[in-house]
């Protein structure tokens, strides 16, 4: 199993943490998971699950006051056709059964694709899901009673040259994707130059 907490990190890869689940029951631990917290993720799929078998339990994805400069937020790797199978024939049931994500003020690009599937075969294409992007994320959040302040939002970002010493490298400009206008918190996500610019009311997952 897989088990991390990833903090105060800029990732940039094409895949920017995985997940691997493994092929036989362990007593070890008792579920896989990755925390993110005050990372930026550069990458092609910001996280991947990569499964050989349905989970015991569905992998825990934790993201909190991250910035996610992706194509796909999540992506479910199949390595067995039994989990392939069921994703294809039963897209909502089978991604419940295998994901469990939880996100709290994260940005995420507005072109961004929230969960895709791939095939180990062919890992360069990606099949859509019925949560593809974050809008309908934030919609099924709503009917779970989800607090609005902390929801994550999807923004256009634009890197801006790094100024000074003083300043992390390669910030953003987060623009609107929608009429909406940005929450205050948004400048407090990503990576921290000190733990003391944090608000204290950052919420905790």
């Amino acid at each position: 199993h897989s088990q991390a907490v990833v903090e105060e990190c800029v990732l940039e890869s094409r895949i920017g943490i995985a997940v691997v689940y493994p092929p036989a029951n362990t007593t070890v631990y008792t579920r896989s998971g990755i925390k993110l917290r005050h990372c930026d993720i550069r990458a092609v799929d910001a996280v991947c699950a990569m499964l050989s078998r349905r989970p015991d339990e569905a992998v825990m994805i934790q993201l909190q006051d991250t910035i996610v400069d992706a194509e796909n937020a999540v992506s479910l790797m199949s390595l067995a056709n039994a989990v392939r199978d069921q994703i294809e024939s039963q897209p909502i049931p089978a991604l419940k059964a295998c994901l469990e994500i939880a996100d709290s003020r994260c940005v995420y690009d507005d072109k961004c694709n929230f969960v895709v599937t791939r095939r180990i075969k062919s890992i360069e294409r990606v099949y859509r899901t019925r949560v593809s992007n974050i809008d309908q994320w934030n919609a099924i959040l709503s009917s779970s009673g989800d607090n609005e302040e902390t929801r994550s939002i999807i923004a256009r970002l634009s890197r801006i040259p790094h100024a000074s010493d003083s300043q992390r490298p390669n910030r953003y400009q987060f623009n609107s994707a929608s009429q909406n206008a940005l929450p205050a918190w948004i400048d407090q996500v990503g990576p921290t130059s000190s733990s003391s610019t944090r608000s204290p009311n950052s919420p905790t997952l």
